[in-house]
């Protein structure tokens, strides 16, 4: 953040970033620079509102991972019985489950919920569970992708003094699928509140 705004002071009048085309001109320059510098800041604040939010309710982050599970399965389901009724035309009946699949599938939800339940809650909240709930994502691609950004950030948080590492019960999800919560080194907020710049 900080090269970002010294490059800011320098007030270039043009740019050659590593990705893309070059950015002619003093005013999309600076736009360039300043865009970049919200963005930054902004997904600083969304990981200080996740901590935030957990230092405030353990149960924060089970009850939005369920949340985001629960979506995954609704899209899937969504999806495929789009493609049943657009093949056959005919409305698609619960997924074409028999009431008894659909009874065992309904079990091995439930028993898979189990997993992100944390005795006590989760404090310190591991950099998967952290990714996910920004990116709202299951994809493991962008899991592994997004942790390098967010580690960046998490470390200036860090070096700042408003976020410390720990090591705590979290939840873990692994191509979607939920198992027991297992110790994992995550980060909470320093003093359990930061405020944001």
């Amino acid at each position: 953040m900080l090269s970002l705004k010294t490059l800011l002071a320098l007030k270039p009048g043009v740019l050659y970033p590593a990705h893309g085309p070059h950015i002619p001109g003093h005013e999309a320059a600076q736009a360039h620079i300043q865009n970049y510098i919200t963005h930054r800041q902004d997904r600083e604040n969304q990981i200080i509102e996740v901590l935030q939010a957990a230092s405030k309710d353990p149960n924060y982050i089970t009850t939005t991972l369920q949340g985001l599970i629960n979506k995954f399965e609704k899209d899937a389901l969504d999806h495929e019985n789009y493609k049943e009724e657009f093949m056959t035309q005919i409305p698609a009946r619960d997924g074409g489950l028999t009431p008894a699949q659909k009874k065992a599938k309904d079990e091995a939800k439930a028993k898979a919920m189990k997993g992100l339940k944390v005795d006590g809650g989760v404090r310190v909240v591991g950099l998967d569970n952290i990714v996910r709930m920004i990116y709202k994502t299951k994809d493991e691609k962008i899991v592994f992708a997004a942790k390098k950004s967010l580690t960046a950030h998490l470390e200036k948080l860090v070096r700042e003094g408003k976020v410390k590492k720990g090591r705590g019960l979290n939840p873990v999800i692994l191509d979607g699928e939920v198992g027991e919560a297992k110790e994992v080194e995550g980060y909470e907020l320093v003093g359990g509140d930061a405020v944001k710049e």
